[in-house]
């Protein structure tokens, strides 16, 4: 039977340090942490000039956004700073946006400049914009994706299909009850990660339709399930969607890690046969460091072999009570 390896030392390192990696530019706004799930995303923005932080030293990554401060913001971070053109201070990314296609015609008017942007008001820009500027093809199969959707009908007529763009590569994720939120609002922090998505598909989480909900025999999936932690007490695995997980690979001097939500009790499965993680530490975003190669004290690992993430098929989520065991297709696999 497989067991966690305890590291204390460095669980307690990992629990006071990022688990992101370093960037060029690390901002130094007064009221963000360098471990937030969003600090990675938001310095990347930052260092683009997509966003800035306030006169105050402050970022303020729960506000939520207004249209100019997204149209700023994503023009910023693909095209560059743009000059004031009118009275409004916002004014010449917004003629920088319609020159560029990512706007057309009258929308979003001025009186709506300082109102927040909706979600699918912004997969519409964004779709634009991964097609107009940065020269991406559209999806050809994207309707696939409105059966995943419980709220597509709910959807503005002319936003659905940039909706399906975004959503279907990656860019924009749904909300775990299944819907996509598009009269919902968003925060700076959620805006950066968005756009880092957007200008970087490696960060994109899959796009391909997933068997949500799909139930079956753990026996029938893994040959040894008696290795998990209460293995004879699993009976059933279902299948999650990557998406709801909020999933991210770490790396920093101690291990290489998967950054998740709550994973209670974890494990990975490759080929058919569960491989037990060497720790899961929990981040002080609430988030888990899911270690599955130390790079400290190597031989200290009881001859435990690295795991390779890019050959892993699930990553499994259990715990000690209920008889089900979530898989996650990785979204890392190549």
């Amino acid at each position: 039977m497989l067991k966690k390896i305890s590291i204390f030392l460095i669980t307690a390192i990992l629990a006071l340090s990022s688990s992101i990696g370093v960037f060029a530019a690390q901002p130094n706004f007064k009221d963000t942490k360098v471990n937030a799930w969003y600090y990675p995303y938001m310095s990347k923005m930052v260092d683009r000039g997509g966003i800035s932080g306030y006169p105050d030293n402050t970022f303020r990554p729960n506000n939520t956004m207004t249209n100019a401060e997204f149209i700023t913001t994503i023009v910023g971070a693909t095209i560059g700073k743009q000059e004031k053109t009118a009275k409004h201070w916002a004014s010449g990314y917004f003629k920088a946006a319609k020159k560029n296609e990512m706007l057309l015609g009258d929308e979003m008017q001025e009186s709506d400049w300082n109102k927040p942007i909706t979600r699918q008001k912004m997969a519409v820009v964004i779709a634009r914009t991964t097609e107009k500027v940065l020269k991406e093809e559209l999806l050809a199969d994207a309707d696939k994706f409105q059966s995943e959707l419980k709220d597509y009908a709910e959807m503005c007529d002319y936003c659905k299909p940039y909706i399906l763009q975004a959503y279907g590569k990656g860019i924009i994720s749904g909300y775990p009850d299944g819907t996509f939120g598009g009269s919902k609002t968003a925060t700076r922090a959620e805006v950066c990660s968005m756009l880092t998505r957007m200008l970087e598909p490696k960060d994109r989480t899959t796009g391909k339709v997933v068997e949500k909900d799909k139930t079956g025999a753990v026996k029938d999936i893994i040959t040894n399930p008696q290795d998990i932690f209460f293995g004879d007490h699993l009976t059933t695995y279902v299948i999650s969607d990557p998406k709801l997980w909020n999933m991210e690979l770490g790396e920093d001097e101690f291990s290489k890690h998967v950054i998740m939500n709550d994973p209670g009790l974890d494990c990975f499965i490759i080929d058919g046969k569960v491989v037990d993680s060497f720790g899961c530490i929990k981040m002080t975003d609430g988030r888990y460091a899911v270690e599955y190669e130390l790079l400290l004290h190597k031989e200290n690992m009881q001859g435990r072999l690295p795991i390779d993430i890019t050959k892993v098929d699930y990553i499994g989520s259990y715990d000690s009570v209920n008889p089900v065991l979530t898989l996650i297709p990785n979204p890392f696999k190549k």
